[in-house]
């Protein structure tokens, strides 16, 4: 009787503890119904290709006041070439972080942004950096990351759906310009010469263009102003956006425009108006120097400089006003007689320095 007792003791104690854990086992893997429900109804996404791909919702990481962003680009032969972003604090210089983005051209005069919220730069994808051809599914366009390092496609410059055969598309340019505040980014779009050639703002949530300004508008009403859209900047805490439309080494005009109403003007230059003599673009007085010469070629110009000597030219420096077109003759030489004046620059709106051929270096105040 007391084996009896004592088998019946444990098969029941048996019993009752698989008991207890699968009961314990039910309620920690248990689903409610409600919750079970919507996610056998939920369709799930196809997803056939990385361009069908919805972003993810970028989390925001905007610089705060005691920081500081800054970067430093990294070029590789045969690799693709990035920029390390750093982010210090503004006081100490301490660091605090920083994170590697891929650079489509490092070598471009403008090729990343700092901004409070973001860092904007041109990146591709499947492109062969040792035969320097794209492959098939080629893809450029500009790019936002947070302070992070999470990146998000914001416009498709180029793309290529052929690699190298014949399917190539070109949008805009990699030039971009993003507004003080963050709410649009400035392109140009498509070539110079082709109908669509045009200056496009683009609105950065809802990705739609805002505005449009096709060169050929431009040159209906001044048909002297002609060439290639050349990106300036935003002024007076982004409410105007400033682009030059230059010609070779030559500015015939400015354009601004306006986002309170998104009007825009143009300003035309003297004859010979060099690029590089940049105007006040709050003053609206730029100095030029009409008699300046440049080839690019060292040769060339000390030919052209030897003639002009013989002729007895001389090398003058004006201001020219492009809002009132007034204009002041500030100095002239004859040492030199393409003579560049540095070129000058503006130390504030009413200082602008320039430089003799003998090196010394002036000041004059525009009253």
């Amino acid at each position: 009787m007391d084996k009896k007792f004592l088998v019946v003791y444990i098969v029941f104690s048996v019993i009752i503890i698989f008991t207890m854990v699968m009961a314990i086992l039910a309620i920690n893997f248990s689903v409610p119904a409600s919750n079970y429900n919507s996610q056998i109804n939920k369709k799930q996404p196809i997803i056939s290709s990385p361009e069908q791909q919805q972003p993810k919702q970028q989390v925001v990481r905007c610089l705060k006041d005691n920081e500081v962003a800054s970067y430093e680009i990294k070029k590789k032969k045969n690799e693709v070439s990035k920029a390390i972003i750093f982010i210090k604090e503004k006081q100490t210089g301490n660091e605090i972080n920083n994170f590697e983005i891929e650079l489509l051209s490092p070598d471009h005069y403008h090729s990343v942004e700092l901004h409070k919220c973001g860092v904007y730069a041109a990146k591709s994808f499947n492109y062969d950096y040792i035969t320097h051809k794209s492959l098939p599914g080629y893809k450029a366009g500009i790019w936002k990351y947070n302070y992070y390092g999470n990146g998000e496609e914001i416009v498709i410059t180029d793309e290529d759906s052929l690699g190298n055969l014949g399917g190539y598309k070109h949008f805009f340019s990699i030039d971009f310009r993003v507004s003080p505040d963050e709410q649009y980014v400035v392109l140009v779009k498509g070539y110079l010469g082709s109908k669509e050639y045009s200056l496009v703002i683009k609105d950065l949530n809802t990705k739609e263009d805002i505005f449009i300004l096709k060169l050929s508008d431009i040159m209906e009403k001044y048909p002297d102003v002609a060439g290639s859209f050349g990106m300036i900047e935003w002024k007076e805490n982004g409410r105007y956006f400033w682009t030059d439309i230059f010609e070779g080494a030559y500015t015939p005009g400015y354009v601004r425009i306006d986002t309170t109403d998104w009007s825009w003007e143009v300003f035309t230059t003297p004859k010979n108006a060099m690029g590089g003599f940049e105007p006040n673009y709050k003053t609206g007085w730029m100095p030029y120097a009409p008699d300046t010469v440049w080839t690019g070629i060292v040769e060339t110009n000390a030919e052209i400089r030897k003639e002009a000597k013989a002729r007895g030219q001389t090398s003058s420096l004006y201001l020219y006003n492009i809002f009132t077109k007034q204009q002041i003759k500030i100095y002239e030489t004859a040492i030199d007689p393409i003579w560049n004046f540095g070129p000058p620059t503006w130390n504030s709106d009413t200082e602008l320095q320039y430089k003799l051929p003998n090196g010394e270096k002036r000041i004059y105040k525009v009253k």
